[in-house]
């Protein structure tokens, strides 16, 4: 199964809009990114049409995702700001760019060229979020500057990468309960206001919109000094965990036969994320043997680091941790092959 049809449709919970809820999440239906041959797309009409009157359309993109963003936009006729103070960070940081008339950089941003070898399209590498807002671009570029860090991270700055489209829908999705979180996005100083945050999803080619009730949700609502809830960390951290558990459920079915795996992917999930997280345990961090750890433990051995004189070893706390394993997979594989046993285990 494909993991994005996957991520909707088993993990995702249903896709009706979130009525109940302070925000509200509806996928935009008509919404469509211009192809890889389009010279002249501009926005398109789905966007403008979402654009409430007295309101403008926004991007906040992401530089570390578009090489040479920064350049691009220095030769555009567009408004833009940087999210991050200091030069050195501006090759890898959020830009907010108010979106108006017809440039080429419109046409760049809104082009999805598949397949196509077009390096200049920027959709297809899912570059940032879209907003509609009726403040300009100076008080949306303070708004965003203090969502950027999270609160109480020291000198050592921990930034929230809340314009990544994974990030912005998990969050938006876990405050749509939560009035004053929603109004710390939604609820502009100065009067002004936010009245859509556009976001992709975890499937290709949507785009949802979330919308707070405004008539409900005022200055008020929003918590003193705009403070981000300390458990957002957490929680897209255990959002991204989750999308790497899927997308190694979607390698397991590709390189092992699908009789030697469970019928269900919930149930694929359920042992892969605990091998993850028996790895993480352990120490592993070599990407290459951490696939391994999943493949033994997801499809030959489910749960084998619990056997008693295996974990023995394994956590062993004299030498790498990398190392022992390597070593445990070297005598796993040769013992699978002398028993013939048919698992066509991952290669180094």
């Amino acid at each position: 199964m494909d993991e994005d049809d996957y991520w909707v449709n088993e993990i995702g919970g249903a896709d009706q809009a979130l009525s109940s809820r302070t925000l509200s999440c509806s996928l935009v239906e008509s919404f469509a990114p211009w192809g890889p041959d389009e010279r002249d797309g501009g926005i398109p009409p789905t966007l403008l049409s979402c654009t409430p009157k007295g309101h403008f359309l926004y991007a906040i993109l992401d530089a570390a995702k578009v090489p040479g963003l920064t350049d691009v936009l220095a030769i555009s006729d567009l408004d833009y700001r940087c999210l991050y103070k200091g030069d050195e960070l501006a090759e890898v940081a959020p830009w907010i760019v108010r979106l108006e008339g017809d440039g080429s950089f419109l046409t760049k941003l809104f082009t999805d060229a598949g397949d196509a070898d077009r390096p200049w399209a920027m959709w297809g590498r899912e570059p940032g979020i879209l907003l509609t807002s009726d403040a300009p671009i100076d008080v949306l570029h303070r708004h965003f500057r203090k969502m950027a860090v999270f609160p109480d991270s020291g000198p050592d700055k921990v930034f929230m990468r809340f314009h990544d489209p994974a990030v912005a829908y998990t969050v938006l999705d876990y405050v749509s309960d939560k009035p004053a979180d929603a109004a710390a996005w939604f609820v502009l100083d100065g009067g002004f206001r936010i009245s859509s945050v556009f976001t992709r999803r975890r499937k290709k080619g949507e785009l949802w919109d979330f919308q707070i009730d405004h008539s409900a949700i005022g200055p008020s609502d929003v918590p003193r000094g705009r403070r981000w809830g300390r458990q957002y960390r957490a929680y897209a951290r255990d959002e991204r965990e989750l999308l790497s558990s899927i997308r190694m459920i979607s390698a397991l079915r590709k390189d092992a036969p699908p009789s030697w795996l469970p019928s269900d992917d919930r149930t694929l999930l359920f042992y892969v994320q605990n091998a993850r997280r028996a790895a993480r345990e352990m120490g592993l961090t070599e990407q290459a043997l951490l696939r391994k750890f999943v493949y033994v433990g997801s499809i030959c051995a489910p749960f084998f680091w619990r056997e008693s004189q295996t974990r023995a070893y394994l956590v062993d706390d004299r030498g790498d941790p990398n190392a022992r394993f390597a070593d445990f997979y070297a005598l796993f594989k040769r013992d699978a092959e002398r028993a013939n046993v048919p698992w066509t285990l991952p290669e180094d």
